[in-house]
């Protein structure tokens, strides 16, 4: 459960804690990327080695089946490569998404302190002008006697 609360931090704090996520995300799943790297090396290792074996003319359906075991190496690890990139630029997304959302609450925290603050100095403000014009009221009321008296 968590709870949101509104505070200013400084810059270097913020980004403090964004390294400290990011370098606790990428140890939570080294294991997994280094699992798919293994698998992808061996694929990919196995195909190079069978396109430079087709050029020494092997017989017909081992060089096809190497020429597709190539085509399908060619067309996979780009498309793997894309979608690690995908994934790896919505998780950018997502911490894009929360920072934003941290700015927005701080703007908005900023400005409710700025409405009191001018709510305060307005009150301060009315209570001079109730001052004023007691004092007016008080002269008036002295110049009011002074005349008939």
């Amino acid at each position: 459960m968590t709870k949101r609360i509104n505070i200013a931090l400084p810059c270097e704090t913020t980004e403090a804690i964004l390294a400290q996520q990011m370098k606790a995300g990428a140890k939570a799943n080294a294991q997994r990327d280094l699992d798919i790297v293994s698998d992808w090396f061996f694929i990919d290792e196995e195909a190079s080695r069978m396109v430079k074996a087709g050029t020494a003319g092997i017989p017909g359906r081992e060089r096809r089946n190497q020429q597709f075991v190539a085509a399908i190496s060619a067309t996979l690890v780009p498309s793997f490569a894309v979608l690690v990139g995908i994934l790896m630029n919505n998780a950018r997304l997502n911490d894009v998404i929360s920072r934003l959302s941290d700015l927005r609450s701080d703007v908005l925290g900023r400005i409710g302190d700025l409405r009191a603050d001018m709510n305060q100095r307005f009150a301060a403000v009315d209570q001079r002008f109730v001052r004023v014009e007691a004092r007016l009221d008080l002269t008036l009321s002295r110049l009011g006697t002074s005349k008939t008296g």
